[in-house]
């Protein structure tokens, strides 16, 4: 009889709950964090994220787990220096199958390492081609507009160009022109397995997309797509993924705001910064709420102590001999009265 070791077919575990998140923030992220058995895999936020994969070569990737979505994983790749791509990963369950699909811009993958190999692998390869052309400046873009503003006050029959990135656009190579002096044109240029896509055109190289933007720069299609898009728009899933970026961004600066204003506050306990007094260690070593106040002990509270239940039986005993002492007193001055009337 055959037999197979579902270690290696299951793939994906339980979710896993970091110890460094606050307390009232690892119910809301139960359900969220996935964990996967990758080498790549990094249970890790966006900013620790973003520390690690900025020291690494580029063209390297982790995956790391996606905390708006709940069905999907990212992955964290550096495109080019200074600039870091995020891609979301949907990950489908189904009963039929043992192993998850993985769905990514709308196709289905295996694994991880299918997509290494055919979605990020290619597009390193089309980057490494587009930095070696000459017209590729690793300039910022303020930088590459006043190159451009400078060779057109040279020469102003010619159309001054080049070729960057920016991190404002991940994946994108920005194509830069002046037809016009003190006017930059800016368009974007998505780089995709298959190719570079221009106007929704695929190239293979700069060197093409520069062959046809000669041949139809003055065609009317070009100049109608050019007013439609005054400012260079991201295609739509790219839209999404900067949109998810940002929500992951201000979640954690929320979080950093909680830890440091809870630092801020000083424990009644403890007298310790951190805490307040209802979350303070001492509180919990003693049983929270349920323990007594007054001695400091479990299983009864402060009303039913019995330290405190003999302290006030020895004072009502002493206010009763009091009363008895003061009754006793008055008996003895009326008898004494009585005694001198009789007289």
């Amino acid at each position: 009889m055959q037999t197979f070791d579902l270690s290696k077919l299951k793939e994906f575990d339980q979710p896993i709950i970091p110890s460094e998140l606050p307390n009232k923030y690892k119910q809301r992220e139960q359900s969220i964090h996935r964990y996967i058995n990758h080498p790549q895999f990094q249970l890790v936020l966006l900013r620790g994220a973003l520390e690690y994969i900025e020291s690494q070569p580029v063209g390297k990737y982790i995956i790391r787990p996606n905390f708006r979505l709940k069905d999907h994983l990212t992955i964290t790749w550096k495109f080019h220096e200074g600039v870091i791509v995020h891609l979301n990963v949907q990950v489908l369950k189904f009963a039929q199958r043992l192993k998850p699909q993985l769905v990514l811009k709308g196709k289905a993958y295996e694994s991880f390492d299918e997509i290494y190999e055919n979605y990020i692998t290619p597009c390193n390869l089309h980057m490494d081609a587009a930095v070696n052309n000459e017209k590729f400046y690793n300039f910022k873009m303020e930088q590459l507009e006043n190159k451009l503003k400078v060779d057109i006050e040279k020469d102003e029959k010619i159309i001054p160009y080049g070729f960057c990135v920016t991190d404002k656009f991940p994946q994108y190579i920005v194509l830069m022109y002046m037809k016009q002096k003190n006017k930059v044109e800016k368009e974007l240029i998505k780089v995709k397995p298959e190719g570079l896509s221009l106007h929704f055109v695929l190239q293979n190289n700069l060197n093409d997309i520069t062959i046809w933007l000669k041949k139809n720069f003055n065609t009317q299609e070009n100049k109608d797509y050019i007013k439609r898009t005054k400012q260079p728009i991201p295609e739509t899933d790219d839209r999404l993924n900067q949109l998810n970026s940002q929500w992951e961004v201000k979640r954690e600066e929320e979080r950093v705001k909680h830890e440091e204003s809870s630092y801020n506050v000083t424990c009644s306990l403890c007298n310790k910064r951190g805490h307040n007094a209802n979350d303070c260690r001492q509180m919990r070593d003693r049983g929270g709420r349920s323990g007594c106040y007054n001695c400091d002990q479990n299983g009864h509270f402060k009303k039913n102590c019995p330290k405190l239940n003999n302290y006030r039986s020895e004072r009502s005993n002493s206010r009763e001999r009091e009363k008895m002492s003061t009754k006793k007193n008055q008996f003895q001055t009326i008898g004494e009265d009585n005694q001198q009337i009789n007289q």
